[in-house]
């Protein structure tokens, strides 16, 4: 997955080490620091894997950022 937040361009790799084993738990992928947010997602080859992006606002004035 490729995220291109603002002026940071940066690829994670899902999952970060080994088999997805909880499928069924959510992930923190990104927190975006810029307005505008651009998501590039390529399943490898033969893959049927369902996937479901969710995005939260955070409330005003809330900073927490997220190193990957």
């Amino acid at each position: 997955m490729r995220i291109i937040d603002g002026d940071l361009t940066q690829v994670i790799k899902l999952p970060r080490e080994g088999n997805a084993l909880t499928p069924d738990e959510p992930h923190l992928l990104w927190r975006a620091k810029s307005d505008r947010v651009r998501i590039q997602f390529m399943p490898s080859n033969g893959s049927a894997l369902p996937v479901n992006l969710v995005f939260y606002r955070l409330p005003e004035g809330t900073y927490k950022w997220y190193q990957p």
